[in-house]
């Protein structure tokens, strides 16, 4: 049994995390514990009167009442010292997207954690969705991939850095870390990212309104269509009490620095 406490309660992700644990029981006699929702203490009280939670005052009464924390703050720029409090006094951690906005606090974070031995997975659900196994099966060396997704660089939560990383981590996550470089422009609210691999190319649109995951893959004449299904909401709670269960993290930290680098890049070139 794993008990889980919930930093932050403005994200939906947080409901998300505590009704897969409290609500549906996924995981066993695993619960979430508490909630330490300081960016939204009414939705804190309310999280903790649905789920059975302890709404604590600070991140110590928290961490004395988990084994593993889960950081859903929105804004990414305020993730790193929740992330580095929580590695600091000995616990697991899923830090949800944007893992932070800053390429140096992402590294601080993955390195404290391997060099201390500790577990860390989070970023976005979406690419850990099940329809996407089926887009990759049908990646060729030469493919290119336009992924439309929505993000809003005019986003209160930290711009482009709010939902940029969903189509990001779905760029990696289908072609893998070892990209060449990355060009992005902007055509009102619309952002258009190209990622350049060696055999390969990833194109994000990316625009406030757009509904839904779309993939379209362009294999020498042949183009196939993805309407990818957002089956998202336990792929977090899922790896990550899988990764307490094996002791092992489910990708290599440097995904989520490399994350952190893309997104740097796209919004230098805004």
């Amino acid at each position: 049994m794993f008990k889980i406490g919930l930093i932050g309660a403005e994200n939906s992700h947080a409901e998300h995390f505590a009704d897969a644990f409290n609500g549906k029981k996924l995981y066993g006699e695993s619960r979430a514990t508490c909630v330490f929702g300081n960016d939204h203490p009414e939705k804190a009280a309310a999280l903790s009167e649905k789920y059975s939670l302890k709404n604590c005052d600070n991140l110590s009464e928290l961490f004395d009442n988990c084994d593993a924390v889960v950081i859903t703050y929105r804004k990414g720029s305020v993730h790193y010292d929740a992330a580095m409090e929580s590695l600091k006094s000995g616990k697991a951690a899923f830090i949800d997207k944007p893992f932070t906005t800053d390429y140096g606090q992402a590294a601080e974070i993955c390195d404290f954690a391997r060099k201390n031995n500790l577990l860390i997975c989070g970023g976005s659900n979406l690419k850990g969705v099940s329809g996407l196994a089926k887009v990759k099966e049908k990646l060729r060396p030469g493919t290119t991939a336009v992924i439309s997704f929505s993000a809003d660089c005019g986003s209160e939560y930290d711009g482009y850095h709010f939902y940029g990383p969903h189509s990001v981590e779905i760029c990696l996550e289908l072609f893998g870390l070892d990209y060449k470089n990355v060009n992005a422009v902007k055509n009102g609210e619309t952002v258009i990212v190209t990622v350049t691999y060696e055999l390969a190319q990833c194109v994000f649109i990316n625009a406030p309104d757009t509904d839904g995951l779309k993939i379209t893959l362009f294999n020498k004449g042949e183009i196939e269509h993805f309407d990818v299904p957002m089956d998202y909401e336990s792929v977090g709670s899922t790896e990550l009490v899988n990764m307490l269960k094996t002791g092992k993290p489910p990708r290599d930290y440097a995904f989520y620095t490399t994350a952190v680098k893309m997104i740097s890049g796209i919004m230098e070139k805004l």
